[in-house]
């Protein structure tokens, strides 16, 4: 298994189109697993409509940081994630920059996985189409 961590600057790009905006919570970027459950992780999600919002959480530090971006759609969505030191990161929408998210404690150090994830709220259809997924770090 191929892992990325934060010293080596990993960037990532992904398009998705979700199906729903309502119901609907979707979590896609980078995640240590743990026996214990979820313990750290970089994402992009949203949750039940609102907007996306990109998301660092490292265990040791029992905190999350998140910023908040434009309103999801069902339209096709691009991301990307580009490390600007080992603890900020910069996303963009569309191409667009939505800022610099400062992690400090809260960015995992650990090795990452990339994932997806969707659930419902409701008894509704769970899907999100996923057109690419890329990732790369330095060596």
């Amino acid at each position: 298994i191929v892992t990325f961590v934060n010293t080596k600057r990993p960037e990532l790009e992904f398009a998705v189109k979700p199906a729903q905006t309502s119901a609907t919570t979707v979590y896609i970027g980078l995640i240590e697993i743990s026996t214990g459950g979820v313990d750290d992780f970089l994402d992009i999600y949203f949750d039940a409509g609102g907007s996306w919002s990109l998301e660092c959480g490292n265990n040791a530090s029992g905190a999350a940081t998140t910023d908040i971006g434009p309103l999801i759609t069902t339209n096709l969505t691009t991301f990307r994630l580009v490390f600007i030191t080992d603890t900020t990161v910069e996303w963009f929408v569309d191409g667009v920059s939505q800022g610099q998210v400062a992690c400090g404690a809260d960015m995992p150090t650990t090795g990452l996985q990339p994932y997806a994830y969707i659930s419902t709220t409701a008894s509704a259809a769970k899907s999100i189409d996923v057109d690419y997924f890329r990732i790369w770090q330095n060596r």
